[in-house]
């Protein structure tokens, strides 16, 4: 199996688990509100300003990873076909979302789906790194005839990487 195929699915199953990871934080966005009532201190009310804020912000983040997700999923038919900017913007997500679910699990949050976004996101971001070559296609220009080629077919619009 090529290196572009495992790359495609391995994106396909990441932004799967974590829309799937996004699913089960907004179910959890009303448990979380009372819990941060009685973790913050000073602020025992459910409707104090800071209960209210580390909601929302818990609120946004679980918005990130839904985009994100959705983002990972629509790259793999890309990556599938080579394509470069497919592997751009899978290694940029899987690297962002490495470093926010390392955030989330440094600050101490040991939950499972937390593991699964930070494996997932640690997977990519390694597959995604490692199989660079295939997305670096760049046309061989050791001739007169290959460079004159390529610069007539950017001038023309014509795409210079087929």
């Amino acid at each position: 199996m090529s290196r572009q195929k495992v790359l495609s699915g391995l994106s396909l199953v990441a932004g799967i688990l974590v829309v799937l990871v996004f699913a089960a934080h907004t179910a959890g966005i009303p448990s979380v509100h009372r819990k941060f009532a009685s973790i913050i201190p000073g602020q025992r009310d459910v409707d104090s300003f800071g209960v209210q804020a580390a909601t929302y912000l818990f609120a946004v983040l679980g918005l990130y990873m839904l985009f994100s997700g959705l983002l990972m999923i629509y790259a793999a038919g890309g990556l599938g076909r080579s394509e470069r900017w497919a592997w751009t913007v899978t290694l940029g997500t899987g690297a962002f979302n490495l470093i926010a679910s390392s955030g989330v699990l440094a600050v101490g949050v040991r939950n499972p789906f937390v593991l699964t976004w930070a494996a997932a996101s640690l997977a990519l971001s390694l597959v995604a790194c490692f199989s660079y070559g295939p997305y670096a296609h760049r046309p061989d220009l050791s001739d007169e005839r290959a460079l004159h080629g390529a610069i007539t077919n950017h001038l023309s619009g014509k795409e210079m990487y087929e």
